[in-house]
């Protein structure tokens, strides 16, 4: 038997058209109070109803309809009148609040135009119930400021989204468009400007001097895995370039070469020097040793030391008669302060590096057609990794004035997504 499963209904009618079920209901109740003078149950009598078409979640595979006879009333006592409140929908929508829950959870790993057709809604009905859901759940939501913030960006459908993370506790606080654009609004609004700790960031944020600007006091850090992920691109870009000018057709032995680079293989092996003299490249081969030599730098132990082969990459690169080099050392020496400051936080290194693979996978794996899906399905969908609190590793001793030898012990708590589950699921293909 087909149960509609609204408390606050009595079915009066059910009908089958065309696939869809329809049903016919009224309050089971009638209202108490005036909303307007607050009078009672006594002093409001019945003015009429109307018809009100309300679609709700599909029983077994088939559309449901509601036809609410929504009564209308009248309070003797001020004279006005008002309709029946309908718990069900949010003031006069003509959507179910349990069938805008469906359409949610469906975005989480539906494409709009799919849950659209799926839910026999229209697109646009999607895009708002999606929209109105993720701002109810953003005002839900615990925020707070970490000891350690690292600023990623990814880019899923061309369009350029940044990630804000708190690598000691392995979470991730947020999902944003580009921050360098002053139009968007990014978790970077709620921080103080007078923030001090720890920013590890991309370097292309690092470059624009756009986070300099916003936090002048916060010490900035490049870390390891972004300048080498910044320096893969670079060379893929030579290799681009050494395809068109030369006309290269070994295509595999081109991909083998870009293969050893981003896997740090050094270029005095005989296997490249073969490689590169069979594609009759010199210049491509001055590039790979060119830039594996400043990815060497992070071989060193310490400061100094990784400040004296840096010195020695930037001069070989300037006096090197192709261009392409004294640019790449004018790039670096801009941001030497950030890429030395690596080596000041070595107890850093291993939490940053549990959740450097995090961009990729997202960018690999996440199937959306927009922003506000990425980043509802990211950080909402999936309760269990989402409401998992977290405590911080701060604890604040406060002392009541009143009795200065008492103690409250205060722990602060947030809401964030724990970053390996979060890989977890997506490589098992939840999202």
């Amino acid at each position: 038997m087909i149960r509609l499963n609204l408390d606050e209904f009595n079915v009066l009618e059910k009908k089958e058209r065309e696939g869809t079920f329809l049903f016919v209901v009224e309050k089971n109740h009638s209202p108490t109070v005036c909303p307007h003078c607050m009078a009672g149950e006594d002093s409001i009598v019945k003015h009429g109803k109307r018809e009100r078409y309300v679609r709700d979640s599909s029983i077994d595979g088939h559309p449901v309809d509601l036809l609410i006879l929504h009564g209308r009333y009248k309070c003797k006592y001020c004279g006005k009148t008002f309709y029946e409140t309908i718990e069900c929908t949010d003031g006069f929508s003509r959507i179910t609040n349990r069938f805008k829950d469906s359409i949610t959870k469906e975005c989480y790993r539906k494409s709009f135009l799919q849950v659209a057709r799926d839910c026999d809604v229209s697109h646009t009905t999607v895009m708002r119930v999606f929209d109105e859901s993720m701002h109810s759940l953003d005002l839900n939501r615990k925020i707070y400021t970490p000891e350690i913030l690292t600023i990623n960006r990814i880019f899923i459908n061309r369009e350029l989204l940044t990630l804000f993370c708190d690598p000691e506790n392995e979470l991730l606080l947020d999902i944003n468009r580009d921050i360098s654009d002053s139009k968007n609004t990014s978790f970077l609004d709620i921080m103080d400007p007078d923030f001090r700790n720890i920013i590890f960031a991309d370097p292309f944020y690092m470059q624009s001097r756009f986070l300099h600007n916003r936090y002048p006091y916060a010490t900035f850090v490049l870390d390891r895995f972004q300048v080498e992920k910044f320096i893969n691109r670079i060379f893929k870009c030579k290799i681009r370039k050494t395809l068109w000018y030369k006309k290269i057709k070994n295509i595999s032995l081109l991909n083998e070469i870009q293969y050893d680079f981003i896997n740090n293989l050094p270029y005095e092996n005989t296997k490249f020097e073969h490689a590169f003299f069979r594609l009759g490249s010199s210049p491509l081969f001055q590039s790979y040793r060119m830039l594996m030599e400043l990815k060497q730098v992070y071989e060193s132990e310490n400061r100094k030391e990784a400040e004296i082969k840096y010195n020695v990459w930037k001069n070989k690169a300037k006096s090197h008669v192709d261009p392409f080099y004294g640019r790449m050392a004018s790039v670096m020496d801009k941001l030497k302060m950030e890429f030395l400051n690596y080596f000041n936080y070595p107890h850093y290194h291993e939490s940053i590096r549990k959740i450097n693979n995090l961009p990729h996978i997202i960018e690999s794996q996440t199937y959306t057609t927009s922003f506000e899906a990425a980043r509802g399905r990211i950080l909402f969908g999936n309760s269990s990794i989402q409401n998992e609190e977290k405590e911080i590793r701060q604890i604040n001793l406060k002392r009541p004035a009143a009795n200065p030898k008492c103690s409250i012990l205060v722990r602060n708590k947030t809401l964030g997504v724990h970053i390996p589950s979060l890989i977890k699921e997506i490589e098992q293909g939840h999202f």
